[in-house]
């Protein structure tokens, strides 16, 4: 398997390239503090340093103090494989409980809806070299 990427003039509309996975940190209050995007072979951890960069402005960088993080949690998980459902059926109360959990592990000032905080969504340094080495290899 060899990753690919669409290459546009917009750094906005090309997608970030490889197999990934997607994690939520929480802070040491347990609100979410960003979602962070990985190379599928990475695990990011609480207690560890997370350094970050900005999906399609180079140059903006972000480290996650490991003193800052109290959880880290995997957002995408197996549903469906095989053929066979793992986790369960749950009904539409189910799911709409665990979204308004969900929902209030933001801060406020994020899910305010006049003037919100911006919410940070980043990729890991392995994402990142990625998309610029497929980038380069494009334009060369």
């Amino acid at each position: 398997w060899k990753p690919a990427m669409k290459i546009s003039e917009t750094p906005e509309k090309m997608p970030l390239p490889g197999d990934k996975r997607i994690w939520r940190v929480y802070d040491r209050r347990g609100l979410a503090t960003a979602d962070v995007v990985s190379g599928a072979a990475e695990t990011l951890r609480a207690g560890e340093e997370i350094h970050v960069h900005h999906p399609h402005r180079s140059g903006v960088t972000r480290v996650v103090r490991s003193s800052d993080t109290a959880e880290v949690e995997k957002l995408l998980v197996t549903v469906h494989s095989g053929g066979k459902r793992h986790d369960g059926s749950p009904d539409l109360e189910e799911l709409r409980q665990r979204r308004s959990a969900d929902l209030e592990r933001f801060d406020v000032g994020v899910r305010r809806l006049i003037n919100p905080h911006r919410y940070h969504v980043s990729v890991t340094d392995t994402v990142k070299e990625l998309q610029q080495r497929l980038i380069a290899e494009a334009r060369s």
